[in-house]
């Protein structure tokens, strides 16, 4: 599903754009400080948001854009190697520390990157001859690289970190296309991944006229940062500049189990970014969910919900009430209260589908549910309104349940779809009218 990066503004701005879009997970910004994280967590516990990610160098002391160059891997300054390792292996023990997920880094080549030369009106034939010279350091930089990073590699594979290698923007910056398909060979590793970043990608393919990075990194993509661009302006909103978002979406449908992370510039309003991330979820099909700012949930405990990845998807019925009875936000809000009586830490179930078709938001997807004993791990837990064991579902209920199992089935490596009464033997859920539905119709969902 989709998150954002907190470089997109302070933590006032961040709730503002997490009261208005469907943001599902978070990721610490590459120049964040510890004060910036805990007060940015404050804000996404309150919309029930984890941090899955951390962009290195982050945590740092002091707050300045200049961060995105404080690692280089390909130097031949041992301060330099010595301070970038420090830094990275403080963000893999951070991210581990916090139950998160992964760490996005760049390898290096901060000495000459070649950022003048993008400032120029007239840069190709500049462009050319310093590409000429940065080519004929490729060999000494990935000596380099391979020296300094296998230790970190055993790190985070030792603490289960994910390390996603970013799209690199001027032509002077390691690894350029070549180098980084030579990196996946050299380390054959289940922890070293391949982050895409839009804008950058675009002007390594457009401008300096190297391979789709996407099309040829596809099996080793972790994740993607969201951002337009118009010229060399760079993390612009989504619509203010020259990305084919669409197509974007279209070429990664067949990948699972990736980040999607919004990281546009802090200089832009808060409306201007909503916008962008709005025409994200329009293209996704998520732009018509109810979040949980809409439905208003009742309080509930951050602090006992645990991460998870999910993998399966279990189909219930609310079984309380009827489509009749249903009363829109009250009912949803009456069930969460029911399910904190039990012992629950929120409301049980990911999402449900009201007698509208209109599809609920309730624990964040990323969070262990509570819907059914011994397999809430991994698991999707979705709930159709309505007693389906006394009356039958509608159209509207069906078809949302189908669009959202579609969805799903994008962004996550789904290796089955259940009910509740296939795990438990003892429940009547989901009621033998959706049962009977769904067995007749079980092909037709799985492959909506």
């Amino acid at each position: 599903m989709i998150g954002i990066s907190t470089m997109c503004g302070n933590y006032k701005k961040i709730e503002k754009i997490v009261e208005n879009t469907n943001i599902f997970f978070a990721e610490v910004g590459f120049s964040d400080t510890e004060k910036d994280y805990l007060n940015n967590k404050k804000v996404f516990d309150k919309y029930q948001i984890p941090f899955l990610g951390i962009h290195s160098p982050a945590l740092i002391s002091k707050k300045t854009k200049s961060a995105s160059r404080f690692i280089d891997f390909v130097s031949d300054d041992e301060e330099i190697i010595k301070k970038s390792t420090k830094y990275l292996e403080n963000s893999i023990f951070f991210a581990s520390s916090k139950n998160m997920n992964y760490v996005i880094f760049h390898p290096g080549g901060c000495k000459e990157i070649g950022e003048e030369i993008f400032n120029k009106r007239n840069f190709e034939k500049d462009l050319r001859e310093f590409l000429k010279i940065r080519k004929s350091k490729s060999k000494i930089y990935l000596y380099r690289f391979f020296k300094n990073f296998e230790k970190i590699l055993k790190i985070s594979e030792k603490l289960n970190i994910k390390m996603g290698i970013e799209t690199r923007f001027y032509p002077g910056e390691f690894p350029d296309f070549f180098e980084l398909e030579k990196i996946f060979k050299e380390f054959d590793s289940e922890f070293l991944f391949y982050w895409h970043d839009l804008s950058h990608a675009y002007v390594r393919e457009n401008v300096i006229k190297e391979p789709s990075y996407l099309k040829n990194f596809k099996n080793k993509l972790l994740g993607i940062h969201i951002h337009d661009i118009k010229g060399f302006d760079e993390h612009r909103p989504p619509g203010k500049g020259l990305i084919n978002f669409k197509k974007t979406f279209d070429e990664i449908k067949e990948i699972k189990n990736i980040y999607i992370v919004f990281e546009i510039d802090e200089k832009y309003k808060e409306e201007e970014i909503i916008e962008g991330i709005k025409k994200i979820e329009k293209i996704i099909g998520i732009d018509k969910f109810i979040s949980r700012k809409e439905w208003k949930p009742f309080k509930f405990k951050i602090e006992d919900l645990n991460l998870h990845f999910p993998e399966r998807i279990i189909i219930h019925h609310t079984a309380f009430p009827s489509i009749k009875e249903y009363k829109g936000f009250e009912t949803i809000k009456k069930i969460q209260k029911e399910h904190i009586k039990k012992g629950f830490s929120d409301i049980g179930y990911h999402f449900l589908i009201d007698p509208e078709g209109k599809i609920i938001i309730g624990r964040n997807i990323y969070f262990e549910g509570a819907h059914t004993k011994s397999k809430n791990k991994k698991s999707i837990g979705i709930a159709l309104i309505g007693n389906f064991e006394e009356e039958k579902p509608n159209k509207k209920e069906i078809n949302s349940l189908k669009k959202l199992i579609f969805i799903l089935k994008r962004f996550f490596k789904i290796k089955e779809i259940k009910t509740h009464k296939d795990y438990n033997k003892n429940t009547l859920c989901p009621g033998k009218n959706l049962e009977k539905l769904l067995l007749k119709n079980f092909n037709k969902i799985l492959d909506f």
